[in-house]
């Protein structure tokens, strides 16, 4: 503040106390001991930071890539010690497509009976039971594809045999209950299912 000639500053105690203040301040500061308080202040400032500031990650360790799998290498035959390549094992119910279960025989082959419904593959209890009218005294079920399907309770053991109909209700033939294969045409006369 720039005062005129003949003008009369008032200095309060208050301005006084802090002129005196930053007197002393640039004192310390320019003397050897400010000069080692600056440099043990910024010295601590700085490891504090390190404490709070997140370390980085290490890098990921690589791990050795594994081998790829190479298949098995035929071992050549000496002599006929090969065996020999089998057929797949037949439906046991009516021979026409390879066994969905190996080394299997359904019970009612074994029994020569007509087969149950959670006796077929799959089980016709999977399906969604309708209320249409048993046929032949077999339950009506209709497939996720809106088919319908029931046993066909007067054909037995490796006879044994599911009827199909279309979504509406007309028989579209008949299906092997193990394996899935056609068995037979429709019927002639055709045949519908009961609304």
């Amino acid at each position: 503040m720039a005062a005129a000639a003949g003008t009369v500053v008032v200095i309060g105690t208050y301005e006084l106390a802090l002129l005196a203040a930053a007197a002393l301040g640039l004192t310390f500061f320019a003397s050897p001991q400010g000069q080692e308080a600056t440099r043990e202040a910024a010295r601590a400032a700085s490891e504090a930071l390190a404490k709070v500031r997140p370390k980085p990650a290490p890098p990921p360790e690589k791990k050795p890539e594994p081998e790829p799998k190479r298949p098995p290498q035929p071992i050549p035959c000496g002599g006929g010690d090969c065996k020999e390549k089998k057929e797949p094992e037949m439906c046991p119910v009516c021979g026409k497509l390879p066994n969905p279960t190996p080394g299997f025989t359904p019970p009612y082959v074994k029994d020569d009976r007509p087969p149950m419904d959670r006796e077929t593959l799959p089980p016709l209890t999977s399906y969604t039971k309708t209320t249409i009218k048993p046929q032949k005294g077999a339950q009506v079920y209709q497939r996720p594809d809106k088919t319908y399907v029931h046993r066909d309770t007067f054909h037995h053991g490796q006879a044994a045999e599911l009827e199909v109909y279309n979504k509406s209700g007309t028989q579209i033939g008949t299906i092997c209950p193990h394996c899935g294969a056609p068995r037979k045409g429709p019927a002639k006369p055709p045949r519908y299912l009961p609304k």
